[in-house]
């Protein structure tokens, strides 16, 4: 009788990926106040605004929430500019949306994504502020030489269930759409201390 190889087994499995979260800011409030509003609200943009764009890359859903969504992608480049277009896109939106971007070792069952990572993808994503993205310096390192945006440092911060503090920067960003979206220049970078007045 054959052996299952279950470290080759979990090897295989396992991947590198970049991982979007997503989810609405204050949805809890929200549907307390218009259970109605919010679930059609967050319906219509789903399918009128998430879903054609999420799909335009190579990507996948691997899990939806509530209010919410966890997308994998091949490329972290795609997923930055796919978050960029999304929050273009959803300025218009009665929600608002915090998005957060990890690249990560995910393991997946064909359910669902699994992993430290994609936890913290979540927890980048919570401390988010309304209608931004926050990245970590892993993916910054990747993306701010590639994609024109302006990147603030916000320093080490402390994120809930996560050990170690992580250097998050948040995105500005501007109205052009991720075809157009020039290679960055050396300069699109700015710390927190520089923004303040």
């Amino acid at each position: 009788m054959r052996q299952r190889n279950f470290k080759s087994d979990q090897l295989a499995a396992q991947r590198l990926a970049a991982i979007l979260a997503v989810d609405v800011a204050s949805y809890t409030r929200l549907m307390e106040e218009d259970t109605d509003g919010a679930v059609s609200a967050w319906k219509s943009t789903r399918e009128d605004v998430i879903n054609p764009l999420v799909g335009k890359v190579p990507t996948k859903i691997i899990k939806f929430t509530g209010d919410g969504f966890l997308a994998e992608f091949i490329s972290i480049r795609d997923a930055v500019n796919c978050a960029i277009d999304l929050q273009m896109a959803l300025v218009s939106s009665p929600l608002d949306f915090r998005m957060g971007i990890h690249l990560v070792d995910v393991t997946n069952d064909g359910i669902d994504g699994h992993g430290e990572g994609v936890n913290i993808a979540e927890r980048i994503e919570a401390s988010a502020e309304p209608g931004g993205i926050y990245i970590p310096s892993s993916v910054f390192k990747q993306v701010h030489h590639r994609i024109e945006a302006v990147y603030i440092d916000m320093g080490e911060q402390s994120l809930k269930n996560v050990s170690e503090p992580i250097r998050t920067y948040p995105i500005r960003v501007d109205d052009t759409p991720s075809e157009k979206r020039p290679i960055a220049p050396a300069q699109s970078f700015q710390s927190a201390e520089q923004d303040k007045p």
